[in-house]
């Protein structure tokens, strides 16, 4: 594996294996079972330790277009076998030739804890025809951790489908909660811009793609809450 670049870790030590990771650059079409093991290859040190990865939710990246082939975002966790490279990093980039039916793929993955952007919890059947539900953390919260039970992995828009029909696409907003130290009315107003201008990517392509497919609608959570 080649290691691309490795962000400033702001995690520490903190406990890694409670932590819940995206995945990006998977290939389209891979079960659960298929991104386990490509994950499991991807960070195979050669003496047999591998991270048994855990695959939650997989979902198509709102961003990239129909014809791309790895697109697919996975939401993930290690348990007691964190990989080296996750644990002193919030985001990871690496390549790796990696057996998938049957043939080599050379795979890119970006894999991090903040879940800044989109992240897609889950697949629908016909994309064009999909209801998306965007939720946004409050301010301070952690886009994947407002969500979470805490101390805990289940995680309620993700692992709960009582709530939704099988047409609804759940994608998470996240937003750097850096911004989020003072009592500017500007640094709200940035965030709630940019939040704008992403919601508007992910219309454009949808329209460009698939004329007259999804609707918006939103839920704004209060709560703060860690990655925990």
């Amino acid at each position: 594996m080649t290691q691309i670049a490795q962000i400033v870790p702001t995690v520490g030590n903190m406990a890694a294996r409670d932590l819940a990771y995206r995945v990006s650059g998977l290939p389209r079409g891979v079960t659960p079972d298929d991104a386990a093991s490509i994950l499991d290859s991807f960070f195979d040190d050669n003496r047999g330790q591998k991270p048994r990865a855990k695959v939650h939710s997989l979902g198509l990246d709102p961003l990239s277009g129909a014809s791309q082939d790895n697109i697919t975002v996975a939401t993930v966790s290690f348990g007691n076998r964190v990989p080296d490279q996750l644990r002193t990093a919030t985001t990871y980039y690496g390549t790796a030739k990696i057996r998938f039916r049957q043939r080599f793929l050379e795979l890119s993955l970006t894999i991090d804890s903040d879940f800044l952007g989109f992240t897609p919890l889950n697949l629908v059947d016909d994309e064009s025809q999909s209801i998306d539900c965007i939720a946004v953390s409050g301010l301070a919260g952690h886009a994947f951790g407002s969500w979470k039970q805490r101390g805990g992995s289940f995680m309620w828009l993700r692992d709960s489908s009582d709530w939704r029909t099988r047409n609804v696409r759940v994608l998470l907003y996240g937003y750097d909660t850096s911004m989020v130290g003072s009592e500017s009315f500007q640094d709200i107003d940035d965030i709630g811009k940019r939040f704008g201008d992403a919601l508007l990517d992910v219309r454009y392509l949808e329209v460009s793609t698939s004329p007259g497919s999804s609707t918006l609608f939103s839920i704004l959570d209060s709560q703060t809450a860690t990655n925990r």
